[in-house]
């Protein structure tokens, strides 16, 4: 019964360090309190099915490092159906991989405004589904989640991940104002396509893209989009390939916003010229992703 009624829920176990405190080795006694406190699968099992969400007030839960095995994943996706005020949720670590992120993901309540993905080896298949249920429209209506900071660092998302991001980021109806996507494989081509995504997103204020080998062709493909872009206020592009050259050109056009009277005179033009010229752009842009899927992207997290 006094489970029923909490606000907050903190069932958490993970060691896994932040990119700031990252060390060589872990402790053995650190390997030891992360094993001591997992919880195995019939008791997540047993929580998930009990009154969990039976009041619908629960508005937080924390479930980093549990591993969640098929079986308390369906049953963890029974009881979101509950969870109608949930706002927060943090299942990084968990081992989710693209199949148990594709379970959950129809159970999220609406209420949803945080999400935390990180290391659960997610990789492209993940990203699109996260594109079709965050961005999903029904008779020209947002019918998607409206989650508001998304996490999907320390995972496996390459170029083709970020086109669907990219392709959910230039989503009129797309909510996401917090996006990380630290430790991927982005590369150059993962984030021209983020950039590509930028010159008509208004609504994302911070992006963090650290450890995905991006070099100055990426920084500069990424400039085009922050050249037409008024909403982001925050980028780290830190820990990547870019020379100090690039970087004080993103920097410059990060800082230097297009006029709010110019953006606006260019959303109501409307003109003919304007749509006309618009056609060889998106020819030229299906070209170039033409292009990109005969391409064979290697993955190498550990390459500088």
């Amino acid at each position: 019964a006094e489970l029923s009624e909490c606000l907050s829920l903190t069932i958490n176990c993970s060691a896994v360090p932040s990119p700031d405190a990252i060390d060589a080795s872990v402790s053995l006694p650190m390997a030891t309190e992360t094993a001591a406190c997992k919880m195995s699968q019939f008791v997540l099992e047993s929580l998930f099915e009990g009154p969990l969400c039976s009041s619908g007030v629960l508005r937080s839960l924390d479930l980093r490092g549990q591993t969640l095995g098929s079986y308390a994943s369906k049953a963890l996706a029974i009881a979101l159906a509950g969870c109608i005020a949930l706002e927060d949720l943090d299942l990084s670590d968990t081992r989710l991989g693209d199949a148990g992120l594709a379970a959950l993901l129809p159970a999220l309540p609406p209420t949803l405004r945080t999400l935390n993905l990180a290391h659960n080896g997610l990789t492209d298949g993940g990203a699109r589904a996260l594109r079709i249920a965050l961005g999903e429209t029904r008779a020209g209506v947002s019918a998607g989640l409206m989650v508001r900071a998304l996490d999907l660092s320390w995972n496996a998302v390459s170029s083709s991940g970020a086109r669907a991001l990219g392709g959910l980021l230039a989503s009129p109806d797309c909510p996401i104002e917090t996006l990380s996507l630290d430790w991927n494989a982005l590369r150059d081509r993962g984030v021209k396509e983020l950039g590509e995504a930028l010159k008509t997103n208004t609504r994302l204020k911070r992006l963090s893209i650290r450890y995905n080998g991006i070099k100055d062709a990426g920084a500069n493909g990424l400039c085009a989009g922050l050249r037409q872009n008024r909403a982001l206020e925050e980028l780290d592009l830190s820990d990547n390939g870019v020379t100090p050259a690039a970087e004080r050109k993103w920097r410059a056009a990060l800082a230097n916003k297009p006029p709010v009277e110019a953006a606006a005179e260019a959303d109501t033009s409307g003109s003919a010229e304007h749509r006309a010229t618009d056609v060889p752009d998106r020819a030229t842009a299906a070209a170039h992703s033409a292009e990109d899927d005969e391409e064979v992207d290697e993955i190498s997290l550990d390459e500088d």
